[in-house]
């Protein structure tokens, strides 16, 4: 029994010392007096009136959705363009033939059999 009220003794010292460790002494104190009159209420702060609570940051690109989907688009663009070639125009129109024009007697290829 002894034994038991010496464990709780020490036990209540060592959690007042930790007190007293985390504790400012009272020249450190916070001066809370005479700010508000006495009968009077404090005016609401701008976070109070706002009352926005907690939300997740977001990026400025994110911020915008018109913006957002836009950059989406481009992106998703990006990618086609390695999935699927582009289709070629307007090369029929500037297409003028051999330079040094088409030999009719020359035969490049060879004949099944030989």
């Amino acid at each position: 029994d002894e034994f038991y009220r010496k464990v709780a003794k020490s036990k209540k010292k060592r959690k007042k010392e930790k007190k007293e460790m985390y504790t400012y002494p009272e020249s450190m104190q916070p001066q809370t007096t005479g700010f508000v009159e006495d009968g009077e209420k404090r005016a609401a702060t701008y976070k109070i009136l706002k009352n926005k609570g907690l939300h997740a940051h977001k990026k400025k690109e994110d911020r915008n959705p018109r913006l957002k989907m836009r950059k989406k688009y481009e992106r998703k663009l990006k990618r086609r363009k390695g999935q699927v070639q582009t289709m070629r125009t307007g090369e029929t129109e500037n297409y003028v033939g051999e330079a040094s024009g088409l030999r009719s007697n020359l035969v490049r290829s060879r004949k099944p059999g030989q």
